[in-house]
């Protein structure tokens, strides 16, 4: 999420209004527009999942797997 910011902030530090290309001035505005909404990554189309929920989920796989092989 912090590099979508970023990304914002230096189209916006651009000087767009000396480039002379439309395109390349309808990129940048298509660019800012979409580095607007952050890039999240989900469960299900439910659940946001952050750095910290991923490696949580992982550290309970890994102790299930963990009971599991002991089991047997």
């Amino acid at each position: 999420m912090d590099e979508s910011d970023a990304i914002g902030l230096a189209i916006y530090d651009l000087p767009w209004y000396q480039i002379k290309n439309y395109d390349a001035r309808k990129y940048l505005l298509l660019t800012l527009l979409r580095s607007q909404r952050p890039i999240k990554i989900t469960a299900g189309k439910f659940f946001p999942v952050n750095l910290q929920s991923y490696f949580g989920a992982l550290k309970a796989a890994y102790a299930y797997c963990t009971v599991l092989l002991e089991a047997i």
